[in-house]
């Protein structure tokens, strides 16, 4: 079972700690419901200045990989795009402070190579992100197989993921979080603790194989 968000007020939250800003990759499958405003599906967000690498559809449902630090942002945006109602696989791999690509149903952006000096990230989310001061990108749809690498993973790993492998087969040496989403929230990689915010409600599950 995933989790639904019902894009105004639910997202699943927890504290994170990185033993580095990047090399960085969050993965994650959703189900979009629409394309009305920003949705956010994962992300590691400051939680007392305005930074965040996150990954998100805009309205045009093309995926960004972005990084933010104060009022600088940059983000690597898909040529292809999601359809609402319809599972996909999004990742994002932040190899460096100037690398960021965005992967959407396994095929990869343009490398985007802004130079963004974020300093640190200590809260995640799942189904949003924080700009600062507040919580503003809430996702609208399901959300299921949260992950965060302290890695850039390879073209292959994240063909591998959007094969529908689970990511505990994917590099699992430097795999830092992930949350199937199945019937609860736990982290069932660090245990961290997580919080469903505004009771987001189980719904079906993607196919994956473990």
């Amino acid at each position: 079972m995933a989790y639904d968000f019902n894009g105004s007020s639910q997202y699943i939250s927890g504290t994170i700690s990185l033993p580095a800003i990047t090399p960085l990759t969050l993965s994650a499958w959703c189900r979009p419901d629409g394309f009305t405003a920003t949705r956010s599906v994962i992300s590691v967000n400051n939680t007392s200045a305005n930074g965040r690498h996150v990954l998100y559809f805009d309205t045009a449902a093309k995926l960004s990989a972005q990084t933010a630090s104060g009022a600088s942002a940059a983000q690597a945006v898909t040529t292809t795009t999601a359809t609402a109602s319809t599972w996909a696989h999004v990742a994002g791999v932040f190899s460096a402070a100037n690398s960021r690509v965005a992967w959407l149903n396994g095929s990869a952006s343009s490398a985007e190579t802004t130079n963004i000096g974020l300093s640190s990230v200590g809260t995640l989310a799942i189904g949003n992100t924080r700009v600062h001061p507040s919580w503003v990108t809430y996702f609208d749809g399901r959300i299921a197989e949260g992950a965060v690498w302290s890695a850039a993973l390879s073209d292959s790993e994240i063909a591998a993921l959007a094969k529908g492998v689970s990511p505990l087969l994917i590099r699992p040496q430097s795999l830092l979080y992930y949350a199937p989403l199945i019937r609860d929230i736990n982290d069932v990689r660090a245990g961290i603790a997580l919080t469903n915010n505004a009771s987001a409600t189980v719904a079906d599950h993607t196919r994956i194989y473990r």
